[in-house]
């Protein structure tokens, strides 16, 4: 085949031009264009690149976390949330992956919104609509282990102040969840099982939740992670204070902890600002629960194979 040399018009936008599809009438004449097809491939590549990668980084450290904690602890309450959190995360996943494959990315039918009834359409509704199901147990996975966890770290403190936190965080977690329920009603009503019927309005509405959700997944990850650091500050300050300069399991806990709230603000952030479609606040709950279990393995390894300096005393011991 010979090489074509072309003589290029500056003024031309080739990914601009249109070209003319038939409706379902097949008489009908519908213009499309090529930057069309572009939008829908980005759409497509974007999304398969992040869940793709949830997929393999949940179901390995599902794997891990599996293997190298002890029998004895997969009985904790905070265990059997993170595991359960990586299990439902890889499974919406790669419900998300399949949904690719189905008739709501098919180009013709979302150039033209055209959705008749068919077993395709009721495959898609039903794969994206349980994949948003999940969504909402993921999130009540993760905020239950958080709160546990905040109970945990805020157990040298004062009974009052403990319990003034954990209820305080409770009722962040709660509101954080209510609304990402809210956004899960709307979008299968409207943008699944409403796909070929809704209107602006609807659309709009679920846009404004789709960013009230967005503010207060930022306002929660920036709470819990305000707990672990100024709890994390005043428990290096009192070990230093009393000659104890080992990392414990506890502190452990508290350094993941920062980890586990900081990387997941980042992204939070980042996807308020970016298109919805993308995914990239998808993302969020998945860097929480992958850096969660982290904490307890590494607090659990640095127990079983260092030996802590412990004081004998009492003040000493109520130092985490």
């Amino acid at each position: 085949m010979s090489h074509l040399t072309w003589l290029a018009d500056t003024t031309f936008d080739p990914y601009n031009q249109t070209f003319i599809l038939a409706g379902p009438d097949g008489t009908t004449a519908y213009p499309a264009s090529v930057g069309d097809i572009l939008t829908l491939n980005t759409l497509c590549i974007s999304q398969s690149i992040i869940f793709g990668v949830q997929v393999g980084i949940t179901g390995l450290l599902a794997v891990i976390l599996m293997l190298m904690t002890k029998r004895d602890k997969r009985q904790s309450a905070v265990f059997l949330l993170n595991a359960a959190s990586l299990l439902a995360i890889f499974t919406r996943n790669v419900l998300a992956c399949i949904a690719l494959n189905s008739l709501f990315y098919n180009f013709y039918n979302w150039e033209l919104h055209y959705y008749p009834v068919s077993p395709a359409l009721t495959r898609a509704m039903d794969i994206n609509a349980t994949a948003e199901v999940l969504g909402i147990i993921i999130n009540a996975l993760i905020y239950s282990s958080l709160v546990l966890q905040i109970r945990i770290v805020c157990c040298t403190l004062t009974h009052t102040a403990k319990i003034g936190i954990v209820v305080v965080s409770a009722i962040v977690a709660f509101t954080a969840l209510t609304i990402r329920f809210a956004l899960a009603v709307l979008n299968i009503e409207y943008n699944i099982f409403g796909i070929d019927s809704a209107t602006a309005q609807q659309f709009q509405l679920l846009g404004h939740v789709a960013k009230a959700n967005n503010v207060i997944t930022v306002v929660a990850i920036a709470f819990f992670s305000a707990i672990f650091v100024v709890k994390l500050a005043f428990a290096i300050h009192m070990r230093r204070k009393l000659n104890m300069k080992q990392f414990g399991p506890m502190q452990i806990i508290f350094v993941m902890g920062c980890q586990t709230m900081f990387v997941p603000l980042i992204f939070a952030v980042v996807s308020y600002y970016t298109v919805l479609g993308i995914q990239i606040n998808s993302l969020v709950p998945t860097v929480v629960a992958i850096f969660l279990p982290l904490s307890g393995m590494w607090a659990s390894a640095q127990t079983a194979n260092e030996k802590l300096v412990r004081s004998e005393s009492r003040f000493h011991r109520a130092v985490p």
